[in-house]
């Protein structure tokens, strides 16, 4: 219900749909950031000892491509 009023209240005021795209692309990378290391875990049975290389890919990769978009 909170997404849908949001969409509905940015279809009406068209100055809250840069900020509801981008609130909508963080909660989505910070969801498969989370789906990524609990599939990691679950496959591997340890987390801690490479979370940091995840982590690390991930930023690397969102870089990237934040880079690619301004140039």
């Amino acid at each position: 219900m909170p997404l849908a009023a949001l969409v509905a209240g940015a279809r009406w005021r068209r100055r809250w749909a840069a900020p509801l795209v981008v609130a909508g692309i963080g909660l989505s990378q910070m969801t498969l950031e989370m789906v990524i290391l609990l599939a990691f875990q679950t496959q591997y049975g340890t987390l801690y000892a490479a979370v940091s290389l995840i982590v690390a890919a991930f930023m690397a990769g969102l870089a990237g491509v934040g880079r690619s978009a301004i140039y």
